[in-house]
């Protein structure tokens, strides 16, 4: 790393904490004065609301209170709780290789030696897209082989999901085994090993946003461990994403021609860029062009469709950057009033961000410099999506933004003024801490309950908010809620806290333990 700003940042980065502990190991912080008592143990055969509920009250206990326990215990907690009771397992490939889907929440039996059900979301595999970039940054710091075969199994999961739709390339928004229709999930697909999957299809450009960017954010610091077939499959998926794209006019298309509800993501009208569309469809386009044009036994003219598209989006048009004298920039969308709330700007963020990680490193593999011009356009997204969210907490956010300007050189490609450079990693400073405060706020257990809106203000924090959610970062930082009847047997998985934790350790920010 270069330049002032990363030396500022540098001073005050803490050495690494150790790695974090399985819930129910003993970890290198038992042996501490304040923590002589016996940590309480994970619940092993009773999987019922009761038993979580008691061992995280129990843990939570044991550390001192919820800012007491550390960031690092967090992230294996909720990993744990993910694979116990979120996680569900289908055929398995003739490899053997597990394919799976995480469920946003999922019900917990209500007595010892029942069985839980998945709850299954219209966002569940757009979460999914998150959770493979978090367990790619996992696999970065940690190089942990259990974070390796989270990928994997999300990768055969996100796959399936592809399959489910009987369109290429078309992503569904949830599909679970049944053997008749669960809620919005009414399209029956017979897969040929294993039971009946029911499917809700319907994807929006905020379901692709997140995979495409899960899958390059996977490929980019995953891809040379990966098996070659693993890693083929995830450079597949985001070509035959792509190319889906482009074959259907930028429209997510169903099987039987119907376009999807909210799957318009074109990305112009003539010479006029279409502001948080253009983002996110070059987004899915340039990671097949740049990624998945490498997968092995591929169609040609897919790979032609999808290079000749990222061309037009990139070259001919620069469809997220429009020069000031435009009415209309789409760089300026993330801060802007028209933007449809926090879901959008948390979108169109994380569009901007991945396009430039992925820019940086298809230069560094063909050893040549980055485009500087693109790095400042494409820059221009992920810094008007900051301001737009200032002050309201968002740490995975801040974290994404903070690890950009860490780096001297990244910093200055995309904030080439000085002043601005200055005045945002100021700024980005706070944010970090506001956001590892956060994070230190977030309650073990994601335990739902009958609640009303309570009002909005500027400063609320995560137990306010909606920590039942599985994702607090897409949503309206500033309502409160509060209880107004009894808790439900039912669990949020904690992927927020796992995408926003294992970014912050990748980019080695202070203050993340």
């Amino acid at each position: 790393m270069t330049g002032p700003i990363s030396c500022l940042l540098l001073a005050v980065l803490p050495a690494q904490p150790p790695g974090p502990q399985l819930p129910g190991d003993p970890g290198p912080f038992a042996e501490t004065g304040r923590l002589a008592v016996a940590r309480p143990a994970a619940p092993t055969d009773d999987r019922s609301a009761a038993a979580l509920a008691a061992f995280e009250e129990a843990l939570t206990a044991y550390f001192g209170g919820t800012r007491q326990i550390p960031l690092a215990e967090k992230a294996a907690y909720y990993d744990w709780v993910i694979r116990r009771h979120h996680l569900e397992l289908f055929a398995p490939k003739s490899t053997g290789a597990q394919v799976g889907i995480v469920h946003q929440t999922a019900f917990l039996p209500k007595t010892p030696g029942g069985e839980g059900t998945f709850n299954p979301g219209p966002d569940t595999l757009t979460w999914n897209g998150a959770l493979l970039a978090a367990m790619s940054y996992r696999y970065a710091v940690t190089r942990d082989p259990a974070a390796l075969e989270w990928v994997r199994t999300l990768i055969y999961g996100l796959e399936l999901g592809m399959e489910v739709t009987g369109q290429k390339g078309l992503p569904a928004r949830c599909f679970t085994q049944s053997d008749k229709p669960v809620g919005s999930l009414t399209m029956r697909y017979r897969p040929a090993n294993g039971p009946v999957i029911y499917v809700h299809s319907d994807a929006a450009k905020g379901t692709v946003n997140q995979i495409a960017g899960g899958l390059i954010v996977c490929q980019l610091l995953c891809g040379s461990a990966l098996d070659p077939v693993d890693l083929g499959r995830a450079q597949r998926l985001s070509l035959i994403l792509a190319d889906h794209l482009v074959r259907h006019d930028y429209h997510l298309t169903e099987a039987n021609g119907k376009r999807t509800e909210y799957g318009d993501i074109t990305p112009r009208l003539g010479p006029q860029s279409i502001p948080f569309n253009a983002q996110v469809a070059y987004l899915v386009v340039a990671g097949g062009a740049g990624l998945g044009a490498n997968a092995p036994n591929i169609d040609p003219n897919a790979v032609r469709r999808v290079k000749e598209a990222f061309e037009d989006l990139r070259a001919k048009h620069h469809v997220y950057y429009e020069v000031p004298t435009q009415l209309v920039r789409p760089q300026r969308i993330g801060a802007s009033a028209v933007v449809k709330g926090m879901n959008d700007r948390h979108h169109v963020f994380t569009a901007g961000y991945t396009a430039l990680l992925l820019e940086w490193e298809l230069a560094r593999s063909a050893n040549t410099a980055a485009d500087g011009q693109f790095l400042y356009e494409m820059g221009r997204t992920p810094l008007y999506a900051m301001r737009g969210v200032r002050g309201e907490r968002n740490s995975l956010l801040s974290f994404l933004w903070g690890g950009l300007l860490m780096d001297g050189r990244r910093a200055a490609a995309i904030l080439p003024d000085p002043r601005e450079q200055q005045a945002e990693f100021a700024i980005a400073r706070h944010e970090i801490e506001e956001g590892v405060e956060h994070l230190r706020r977030f309650p073990l257990s994601r335990r739902s309950a009958i609640v009303e809106k309570n009002g909005e203000r500027p400063d609320v924090w995560v137990v306010e908010q909606r920590p039942w959610d599985c994702y607090v970062w897409k949503a309206n930082p500033n309502l409160t809620y509060r209880q107004t009847g009894p808790v439900l047997d039912k669990w949020a998985a904690g992927i927020d806290y796992l995408h926003a934790y294992w970014a912050a350790r990748y980019w080695g920010l202070p203050g993340v333990q």
